[in-house]
């Protein structure tokens, strides 16, 4: 992580690659209200101010991603996958 952030033109690079997370956040919004104003359900929760979910969305997704990269349990699930896997594309 240290690396990242002496390195800026990378974070840069990585922010903006990243940042097409907003469009999930964005999506996720959009199929909730949807379903909200299907069902008459609106009165039942606050209104969510979408710039607030891409600022959100913007800064939490690079500790995130840094947090899965860096998980033991991921890295041992992507070795799983791989020796599970691997045999299956070779094979065929």
């Amino acid at each position: 992580m240290c690396s990242l952030l002496l390195n800026i033109k990378t974070s840069l690079f990585a922010w903006l690659y990243l940042s097409h997370t907003v469009w999930f956040c964005y999506s996720f919004l959009s199929i909730t209200s949807f379903v909200l104003k299907r069902y008459h359900w609106e009165s039942k929760f606050f209104s969510v101010d979408p710039t607030l979910v891409a600022i959100a969305a913007a800064t939490s997704v690079g500790p995130f991603t840094y947090l899965l990269a860096h998980s033991k349990f991921l890295k041992l699930f992507r070795g799983f996958l791989m020796c599970l896997l691997t045999p299956l594309f070779l094979s065929g």
